[in-house]
């Protein structure tokens, strides 16, 4: 498994213009905005987009879904052009030839942004199936819950 790659920040050293001290090469830009579009497509392929192919088992999420929820193909297929209305838990929806299941993908005790993110929490406890994600997994990758229990309180190392 590949690590995420860290965003880079334009101002460590990406935009010193022409004639100053230690000047962004042209080698140096190609790097940032390559870093750039390779983190955004990272995010964005987890979030539902349009005129899209989608194989079945691909979840993505969207502000537009209720919280705690995840769309999982169901039916392979293209989204359409326009995001579709989602509906409640296990309710499925069609988008263009895309078929949708609405599913639950964290269960937690409190709600908190990454939470609803569907993002491992420290010390929260997780159901048998529950799904999460985990900022060093690829994007379509996704952490599923085999054993109740609760999440250790450090950071998970997943190698």
């Amino acid at each position: 498994m590949s690590d995420i790659q860290k965003l880079l920040n334009i101002t460590d050293g990406y935009l010193v213009y022409k004639g100053q001290s230690g000047a962004t090469t042209q080698a140096q830009m190609q790097q940032y905005l390559t870093n750039q579009n390779v983190v955004l497509k990272d995010v964005v392929t987890q979030m539902w987009q349009p005129t899209t192919a989608y194989i079945v088992g691909h979840r993505v999420y969207s502000k537009n879904t209720a919280a705690g929820l995840v769309a999982e193909v169901v039916t392979a297929g293209t989204s359409g052009s326009s995001e579709p209305n989602w509906p409640a838990e296990n309710g499925t929806v069609t988008d263009g030839t895309v078929v949708w299941k609405m599913i639950k993908y964290a269960t937690t005790g409190t709600t908190l942004t990454k939470a609803q993110m569907g993002y491992r929490q420290p010390n929260t406890t997780y159901a048998v199936g529950d799904i999460l994600l985990h900022e060093s997994l690829k994007p379509n990758q996704y952490l599923e819950v085999t054993k109740a229990g609760t999440s250790g309180s450090g950071n998970l190392v997943i190698s």
